[in-house]
């Protein structure tokens, strides 16, 4: 995770109108605010960000906390995730932040929070981990790294003994 602030916050006449969520994906997936699209002002902001991930190869999970739903847990350690819920500076809208599952159920630590005060949350509400759609990806890049690694590790030891 990269920490990203947030460049818009917001007001009393436009609610929605804060980026927090853009600059909590942003962190997460390490890309600029600008790459990321602002969803939080339209009714299908779900949907938004699903095709947004998609187009990545990611697809989001939400969860939210407490009652029933609750029965998705554990989640493994160390996820990077965006945890969204109540702050003290305004506990009439949700703010979202960024987070790290700790596993062993519902259980993470605040890493990031977009907002200038930082102060976090005082009541999370629903977590949302970014997972790659098709993990064998994950495990063929993996592969093709080691793999360029490996030959450029074998590349200097050459080029090592050939100049010796």
């Amino acid at each position: 995770m990269i920490p990203v602030p947030q460049s818009t916050l917001p007001t009393d006449a436009e609610p929605l109108k804060g980026d927090c969520f853009a600059a909590c994906l942003a962190s997460v997936l390490e890309l600029p605010l600008t790459a990321v699209p602002h969803v939080m002002t339209h009714e299908d902001w779900r949907g938004r960000t699903q095709g947004w991930l998609a187009g990545l190869g990611l697809g989001a999970v939400e969860v939210w906390l407490g009652g029933q739903e609750a029965a998705l847990y554990p989640l493994p350690a160390g996820l990077w995730a965006v945890v969204t819920g109540r702050t003290a500076r305004h506990p009439e809208r949700l703010h979202s932040v960024g987070a790290r599952t700790l596993g062993d159920g519902a259980r993470w630590e605040y890493a990031h929070d977009p907002h200038p005060d930082g102060t976090f949350l005082t009541e999370a509400t629903h977590l949302m981990v970014v997972l790659p759609l098709d993990p064998a990806d994950v495990l063929r890049l993996r592969r093709s790294v080691g793999s360029l690694a490996g030959r450029v590790a074998a590349q200097s030891e050459l080029l090592s003994r050939a100049s010796e």
